[in-house]
């Protein structure tokens, strides 16, 4: 580093959880091989996402610095919203760019992360420092695909594509769509939290018996409230992992976990099965783990093929169509997918936090 340690700022989209705990993941890198470096979060995730990294805490400013799509839970997008959410704080750049842009110029930002709000590369452009972008999908792509059948969300296309034009370099993640928009791109790696315990040990030490057939109902940072525990609890040979209230009643074989859970790779890694929609995080932690999916659409989202084809390449799989994943009917393929051979470890490269740590820290010289 030259001329003192600078800071680093990520501006990081709300939208679910992958987004925050991947740039916690990059923060963590970063700290393992600049530990004197400044960062910044600014975000609409929970703090707690970025909690004691390397046994330090990460400075955390709530701001919303996009919309990404409203969705009620985690299957359902709410088009009609979305536009008129999103038409609203495009009106509010010009302001959010001149008071952030000072904001970092007064805490000696050098260089901007952005996963994957636009208004972050308007920012560095201000302030006059690199823009990196993190991303396996940008939202012009997302409207874009929106716009076919809703004709406003075309509107939105051009301002999020001339910002993110503008990025010094997007750091290309796997499972992504080509994104033009971005002029310079670098393909990393599988960015992912990942845990080198053996699965014995962490099964023991997360208080789970030799024999638990274990499965993990995860829904990210929207939830999904569907899930009937009564008919979980009737399947008295799965011990069922979920995410909740953990002062409410639940069977004998349901352990309910706080939302507030900062070690979900290793729940990921415990499990003998993972149930959820598929989102960034949750596909990587799997890959990562081995661990096999049963899936069930996630709605009106164009991210979801390309992460479908990640798990159909990698995982052992079943899939349940939304409606039937709904109404409760999926419980009898848990038998047939618990007996397929689990993938010992990683199944695909996952060092992408420490290509993406590198190539920051080039950026900043």
């Amino acid at each position: 580093m030259k001329d003192g340690v600078p800071t680093v700022a990520f501006y990081v989209s709300g939208h679910g959880f992958g987004h925050a705990v991947r740039c916690a993941e990059l923060i963590r890198c970063l700290w393992a091989a600049e530990p004197a470096l400044g960062v910044v979060v600014k975000t609409s995730s929970p703090a707690w996402l970025f909690s004691a990294l390397a046994g330090r805490e990460v400075a955390v400013e709530p701001l919303s610095c996009d919309v990404g799509v409203v969705q009620r839970d985690s299957l359902h997008v709410e088009r009609a919203e979305t536009l008129d959410v999103a038409r609203a704080f495009l009106s509010t750049w010009d302001a959010l760019v001149a008071e952030e842009a000072e904001a970092c110029r007064r805490a000696g930002v050098r260089l901007i992360v952005g996963d994957i709000p636009a208004v972050a590369f308007r920012i560095a452009s201000a302030l006059g420092v690199p823009g990196l972008a993190l991303a396996n999908f940008a939202w012009d792509w997302i409207y874009e695909a929106y716009a076919a059948e809703d004709g406003g969300f075309a509107e939105l296309v051009p301002p999020l594509r001339d910002a993110y034009g503008s990025s010094a370099l997007l750091l290309k993640l796997p499972m992504s769509p080509d994104m033009e928009a971005f002029t310079r791109q670098q393909p990393i790696p599988l960015l992912v939290r990942t845990t080198d315990e053996p699965r014995e040990g962490l099964r023991e030490r997360l208080g789970l018996a030799p024999g638990d057939r274990v499965v993990l109902l995860s829904f990210g940072g929207i939830g999904f409230g569907g899930v009937d525990w009564a008919e979980l609890g009737q399947l008295e040979s799965f011990h069922f992992i979920v995410f909740g209230d953990p002062a409410e009643a639940a069977p004998d074989n349901v352990t309910v976990l706080p939302h507030r859970c900062a070690n979900h790779h290793e729940w990921t890694q415990a499990a003998d099965i993972m149930v959820s929609k598929p989102g960034y995080g949750v596909v990587a932690e799997c890959l990562a783990a081995g661990t096999p999916l049963l899936y069930t659409s996630r709605g009106d989202f164009a991210e979801y093929p390309l992460l479908v084809e990640a798990i159909e390449a990698h995982l052992p799989n079943r899939f349940v169509p939304r409606e039937a994943f709904i109404e409760g009917r999926w419980t009898h393929m848990l038998e047939e997918l618990v007996e397929e051979e689990r993938p010992e470890g990683p199944v695909v490269d996952c060092s992408g936090g420490e290509a993406a740590a590198k190539a920051v820290l080039e950026h900043l010289g």
